[in-house]
């Protein structure tokens, strides 16, 4: 018995040196050298160490996720409407580390100092936040998006233009809306940190303002083409998630042809060949925006090839046309 106790004592002794020895401790508890009241930590694994720092920063996005809700457009826009702008703030690229992960987060301030390789090859990565600078970082950049609302709004309020008016409102909810996220991440990085607004516009008061601006901005759709109906269709389905009206004589014109047609190739299959020529008019004719697009699509009869051509290029349309049209409006607010 003596004996038997014996040796299961030894082979607990040499499991936990193995641990100790061959297992760095920050991969199980990572709280012992970064401790939870100073840091935010998450571990990440991969094939490879960027395949690890991608997963250390998706689960660091995590802590955040449940509480808060970005938009990936609003996101995109934001960078879009700021890169023309950059601060001493943004190109401070060796303080701030910004990784937008698959979760829709955005975090600053992201490092990795730990990282280890098991002897199968799968890699260990610690990502860190370290709170306290960081929300220094957080609260100076909601500040600064504070400024650009103001500015934005002043701009929206001096000119007369519908659309460079409706341009600089859209920009400062956009802005807004990045910032009710950035205030959200700082409460959870730094509980009891908070930041007054430095503008007088509350979102409520920027999207009313918004709504407001974007009813004098209407488009026309001027299609031409077999499926034209169905592709018009597709653009109104777009305009009207955007927020706008179409109307007979709008303020932009979103013009065009399109053609879907049969195709003869050495296949079981049927084919069709789908193409598009968008373009999109000021009042003057003026175009703004032009773009093409094409390609086909098989099934076993012409009618089906059809179907999917139209439901690829319905597709494409609302991606392609949605982001042309907010980068049109993004430039108009940076002039």
């Amino acid at each position: 018995m003596i004996s038997l106790m014996y040796y299961f004592s030894c082979l607990g002794l040499l499991f936990s040196l193995h641990t100790q020895n061959g297992t760095p401790e920050w991969i199980n508890h990572p709280e012992r050298s970064y401790p939870n009241s100073q840091y935010l930590t998450a571990i990440g694994t991969g094939d490879s160490r960027k395949e690890a720092e991608n997963s250390a920063a998706s689960n660091l996005a995590k802590i955040f996720q449940s509480k808060i809700k970005s938009e990936e457009t609003i996101n995109a826009r934001y960078q879009e409407l700021i890169k023309s702008n950059q601060s001493s703030l943004e190109s401070r690229t060796n303080i701030e580390k910004k990784i937008s992960v698959a979760s829709e987060q955005t975090l600053f301030n992201v490092r990795y100092p730990e990282s280890y390789t098991d002897n199968l090859g799968k890699v260990f990565v610690l990502g860190i936040i370290e709170r306290e600078p960081t929300a220094v970082l957080y609260r100076d950049k909601i500040k600064e998006n504070y400024s650009r609302i103001e500015s934005f709004v002043k701009k929206c309020e001096k000119v007369k233009d519908p659309l460079k008016k409706y341009s600089n409102i859209d920009a400062a909810l956009v802005t807004a809306k990045v910032n009710v996220a950035l205030v959200q991440q700082l409460k959870i990085i730094m509980i009891g940190m908070s930041v007054q607004p430095d503008s007088a516009y509350s979102l409520g008061r920027i999207t009313e303002m918004c709504s407001n601006a974007q009813k004098d901005v209407s488009f026309a759709i001027n299609i031409s083409g077999a499926e034209k109906d169905n592709v018009a269709g597709f653009i109104n389905d777009m305009l009207s998630e955007l927020g706008f009206s179409v109307a007979e004589r709008g303020v932009l014109t979103i013009g065009g042809t399109e053609s879907v047609e049969r195709i003869d190739l050495a296949s079981d299959q049927k084919f069709v060949r789908w193409s598009y020529q968008l373009f999109v008019n000021e009042a003057s004719g003026r175009t703004i925006i032009s773009f093409s697009e094409n390609g086909r699509e098989g099934h076993i009869t012409y009618e089906e090839a059809a179907a999917r051509a139209l439901r690829t290029m319905r597709e494409k349309i609302k991606t392609d046309l949605g982001e042309k049209i907010n980068s049109y409006f993004n430039s108009l607010a940076m002039k």
